[in-house]
């Protein structure tokens, strides 16, 4: 080997009988401190071996830190509050630190942190590695944090109530004046959930929108594992992009982008004024605890539907394959101007009403109609009380194709017109002035109901019913 300076040396055999602290390609440093100063912008520097450090390892400059599966830690206290000595690793002034090669940085019980970054300038990015300190694993001054992947957790812990909820944590002020930042996008948190933790106020969320959080109790503590959204593990999709729920992925939807349900699902979603796309169901079921609230344009369909609902010839039983809409009241509710239009899949209510279509149902200027339409061209809609409940002035209900079927009750009804107040909220309605118009498709009503008779279309309101197609059945 030939001495490249009083601390380095070049063409170091490596391996078992390396000695030195880290290297930069073939020139191998006593200390990982002096690899740093050494280092140009840009560079990677190596572990050769584990550390022991004595004092903070700090950069400030552009570098990758690859650990190769070593270890940094400290045998002697760091910390000095006095000369603000905080961290195996400090990452300062301009500093943009990636750590990489899945080593380890652990601090001494109750210590140090594993890293701290310390300037608004300061950068620090972690794709891998295990990373234990004391109250903070990570804590970030000023700068922003960026975790990838690794796993995290606190020896000394924050207090009896609440012991890892402060894992990652920012400096109070600098996170509120935006100075100082944590994104968390992948990892392994021991005790902490990023998605929901106390670290700048209960309820912070670390998480990027990208990123999935799922946990699993070991040994009395629960391990939250956070992980990148993909096909495999995302509820719904748009345009290539990933989400953790079908609210998230119609709230970033574009006008007429479709919105692709990739699993089953429990969430009550709204599609609000001004949005227009399709939801694709892709043969999953979306439970409503509620109801599904639109009052933009909202088109269903279902890619895995390839063949139209089936009727058997006494009308009992229709046989469809999709996904649906699942509720034990009312599946869907399109009011203040929404419109919805069912192509295929299924919406199915198994108490209440499929969907209802709200038009202006208030007494008092009535006579100002709010056009809320409902057009089913195919698909199924099975509910135990109306198939599609019709209200208020404005209210349009077209069946061109599909199935609707109640089991008991009118398949397409209204409520009469008017009325003292017949939903309790305090004010006098009216339900009048609703327009049906049957094409086509298949209409049928049940009854189970004792003293009750079966109808496909009941319509005691004022308003208009067209009929030009289509088969309506009662029994």
């Amino acid at each position: 080997p030939v001495a490249a300076s009083a601390n380095s040396m070049t063409d170091c055999p490596g391996g078992d009988t390396c000695t030195r602290a880290a290297a930069i390609g073939n020139t191998h440093y006593d200390t990982l401190q002096e690899a740093i100063t050494a280092a140009s912008p840009g560079q990677t520097i190596k572990l050769c071996n584990d550390i022991d450090s004595s004092q903070p390892i700090e950069v400030s400059k552009t570098l990758t830190l690859d650990l190769a599966g070593h270890k940094i830690s400290n045998t002697s206290p760091i910390w000095d509050g006095s000369k603000k000595h905080w961290s195996l690793i400090r990452v300062a002034n301009e500093g943009n630190l990636t750590l990489t090669g899945n080593g380890i940085l652990e601090a001494l019980q109750g210590d140090c942190y594993a890293v701290d970054l310390y300037d608004t300038d300061s950068n620090c990015t972690i794709e891998d590695g295990t990373f234990i300190g004391n109250v903070h694993a990570v804590y970030v001054f000023a700068g922003n944090l960026t975790v990838n992947g690794g796993t995290f957790s606190v020896k000394q812990k924050y207090s009896e109530e609440y012991p890892d909820e402060y894992v990652l944590n920012c400096y109070d002020d600098n996170y509120k004046n935006e100075t100082a930042s944590i994104t968390v996008n992948g990892g392994i948190f021991q005790g902490f959930n990023p998605q929901d933790c106390r670290a700048e106020g209960e309820g912070t969320d670390f998480c990027s929108d990208k990123c999935i959080v799922t946990s699993e109790e070991k040994d009395g503590i629960t391990a939250y594992t956070v992980a990148p959204l993909t096909a495999e593990n995302a509820v719904a999709q748009v345009d290539g992009g990933y989400y953790d729920s079908l609210q998230d992925a119609i709230n970033a939807a574009e006008r007429g982008e479709t919105v692709v349900l990739l699993k089953d699902t429990t969430e009550n979603v709204t599609i609000a004024s001004g949005k227009d796309l399709q939801l694709d169901l892709n043969g999953k079921t979306l439970t409503e605890t509620t109801y599904m609230d639109v009052q933009g344009v909202l088109t269903i369909k279902d890619r895995t539907a390839t063949s139209a609902p089936q009727i058997s010839s006494d009308y009992e039983t229709v046989t469809y394959q999709s996904g649906k809409i699942a509720n034990t009241g009312t599946g869907i509710l399109v009011s203040n101007g929404g419109e919805l239009i069912l192509e295929s899949g299924c919406v199915h209510s198994t108490s209440g009403n499929g969907i209802n279509v709200n038009g202006n149902t208030k007494m008092e200027g009535w006579e100002n109609a709010i056009d809320s339409a409902v057009t089913i061209t195919g698909g199924y809609v099975h509910s135990r009380e109306y198939g599609i409940g019709v209200y208020g002035n404005g209210a349009v209900v077209n069946v061109e194709g599909g199935v609707v079927v109640a089991d008991d009750n009118g398949a397409i009804a209204g409520n009469g017109s008017y009325n003292s107040d017949s939903n309790g909220d305090g004010v006098t309605d009216n339900y009048g002035g609703t327009e049906i118009n049957i094409r086509g498709g298949t209409v049928i009503g049940h009854i189970v109901s004792s003293g009750y008779i079966a109808v496909g279309i009941y319509h005691p309101q004022n308003g208009e019913l067209n009929i030009s197609g289509g088969t309506i059945y009662a029994d």
